[in-house]
């Protein structure tokens, strides 16, 4: 599959460097003009390379399993995954640091740990926690400015976008999530929300209650059901029971 992007991006790019009415000798010296690289190719190389040193750098019988002929990948693989991971640590820092970089994902540090919010939370809350923190979710002003077809920026309150501030602080339509959300967790600061283990549910259960996103609305359904006095399926006995037919 990356080789058949990698192809596709190699066929666009001579595409667009082919432009009419040149001479011969100067389109053969403009489509001469390399490719940029992906982030992806950049980082193969760099791997590539980072393994090349590790070769480089160990005598052959720290590379042999057990003093056997066998190489042995371990100690290669954890030298390899201390650069990739300095690399993915720079990339995260330089994107964080940008000024339009407000969502919780990229305000908390490299060292932060998120995975223990999600821990014993229902995957449909675990979902909005995950939305909230990076604030990549299907509300309409967002929709809209990625360019989804037939999508206008408007609120259902009339406003004339709507975003997460919007929704949270100032939507007509959301005073009863919003007086959950503060009743639950004291507070509509979601950034600080989003912080903490016992908090960060409570406002995934807002972003679930607004009722905006449609993929939580089954969810929501299921979780709110009464189901005290539901029975479990009683098992089917007729088919080895001849009979229990008239």
């Amino acid at each position: 599959m990356t080789k058949d992007i990698e192809s596709a991006l190699d066929s666009i790019w001579t595409a667009t460097r082919r432009r009419p009415g040149l001479r011969r000798d100067r389109r053969r010296k403009d489509q001469a003009v390399t490719r940029p690289k992906t982030k992806i190719e950049t980082l193969r190389e760099v791997s590539i390379e980072a393994i090349r040193h590790w070769r480089r750098t160990q005598p052959q019988e720290s590379r042999q399993e057990g003093g056997g002929n066998q190489p042995t990948r371990e100690p290669g693989n954890r030298y390899l995954h201390q650069i990739m991971a300095e690399q993915w640590k720079q990339r995260w820092k330089q994107e964080a640091g940008k000024p339009h970089r407000k969502a919780a994902t990229w305000t908390e540090g490299w060292d932060n740990q998120p995975l223990q919010l999600y821990d014993a939370v229902p995957k449909h809350v675990a979902t909005a926690i995950f939305l909230l923190r990076s604030q990549v979710l299907g509300l309409k002003g967002w929709l809209a400015d990625i360019g989804v077809p037939g999508v206008t920026p408007n609120c259902t309150c009339g406003a004339p976008r709507q975003t997460l501030q919007h929704v949270l602080a100032f939507c007509r339509d959301q005073i009863e999530a919003r007086n959950k959300l503060i009743r639950r967790a004291g507070s509509t600061d979601l950034l600080e929300l989003l912080k903490h283990k016992d908090t960060a549910p409570i406002a995934g259960r807002w972003l679930i209650d607004t009722g905006l996103l449609d993929q939580f609305r089954v969810a929501d359904e299921v979780e709110n059901t009464d189901t005290r006095e539901w029975t479990p399926f009683q098992p089917v006995h007729t088919l080895h029971n001849p009979s229990a037919f008239p």
